[in-house]
C-alpha cells in the first residue's frame, strides 16, 4: 500500500504541475497495483484528455464510474472531454446526470452553463448560471459569466450589472484573502476548458472563471485561489 500511496501522489503532483504523460507512467504504476483506484483512474483519464488521447481517457472514465456511478464529479469532467471531442449530445447527458445527481450544488449548474455558453445555448446558459447564483448569491463567478452571456443577448444594462455585483464580490474575497491566507490542503484537480476570447473581462476573472468548475464548495475554490494566485491553464 505504500507504493500504491507513492505512486498515485508523484502521478497527481505530476498533473498538477502540467507534466501529463510522466503522469500517466506513474498512475499506471500505481493501477498495476490496485486496477479498482478510483482517483487514480480519474486522475489519468484527466491526463490523457489533455494530450488528446480520448480513447484512453473514456475507458478509464467509464472503469471509474462503473466503480462510482454516482460520482458527479467525474461525469463533469467527462463531459467536458466530450464537449473537446465535438460530442455534444454525449457532453450534455453527463452534465445533466451531474445536476441531477448534486441539485442543491451550485457548480453543476455553473459547469454545464460554461458549455452552453460555448456551443451557442445562451438561453440555457442564462438559467444555468441564475439557479447556480440562486443557489449562491456570493458566487462572484458565475454572476460575471452571466453578465458575458446577458452581453452577448444584448441585454447591456443587465449585464452591467451583474459585472458590478461581480466586482463587488470579488473585492471582498480579495479582502477576506489577505486576511485569511493559508496554505490550503491540495484537492484533485479536474479537466477544465482552455480560455477563450470572452474571458477578456478582468484578467482576475479571467483565471477564475477557468478555474470554475474545479471545486465543489466555495470553501474549496477561496482556498484555492489563496494558495495558487500564478496563471493556470486548464
Amino acid at each position: 500500500m505504500m507504493k500504491l500511496t507513492k505512486y498515485f501522489e508523484k502521478g497527481s503532483y505530476l498533473f498538477e504541475n502540467q507534466d501529463y504523460k510522466q503522469s500517466i507512467v506513474w498512475l499506471d504504476k500505481a493501477l498495476k497495483i490496485d486496477p479498482d483506484h478510483v482517483r487514480c483512474l480519474h486522475i489519468r483519464a484527466l491526463a490523457k484528455g489533455k494530450l488528446a488521447e480520448y480513447t484512453g481517457a473514456m475507458e478509464d472514465f467509464a472503469r471509474a464510474l462503473l466503480l462510482e456511478p454516482s460520482n458527479a464529479v467525474i461525469l463533469s469532467d467527462r463531459a467536458l472531454v466530450y464537449h473537446f471531442m465535438g460530442e455534444k449530445e454525449k457532453s450534455m447527458a453527463d452534465f445533466d446526470r451531474a445536476v441531477m445527481l448534486e441539485p442543491e450544488n451550485g457548480y453543476r449548474y455553473a459547469s454545464r452553463a460554461f458549455i452552453k455558453d460555448r456551443i451557442g445555448d445562451l438561453e440555457g446558459a442564462l438559467e444555468d448560471y441564475d439557479k447556480a447564483i440562486a443557489l449562491d448569491p456570493e458566487d462572484a463567478i458565475s454572476i460575471n459569466n452571466r453578465g458575458m452571456v446577458e452581453e452577448k443577448m444584448g441585454y447591456a444594462n443587465k449585464a452591467q450589472q451583474s459585472f458590478m455585483q461581480a466586482d463587488e464580490l470579488e473585492s471582498i474575497l480579495k479582502s477576506n484573502d489577505i486576511k485569511h491566507a493559508s496554505k490550503p490542503e491540495y484537492k484533485k484537480p479536474q479537466f477544465q476548458p482552455p480560455p477563450s476570447g470572452n474571458e477578456k473581462r478582468l484578467s482576475v476573472r479571467n483565471y477564475f472563471t477557468i478555474l470554475k468548475g474545479i471545486f465543489t464548495s466555495k470553501e474549496e475554490f477561496s482556498a484555492f485561489i489563496r494558495f495558487c494566485k500564478k496563471g493556470f491553464r486548464a
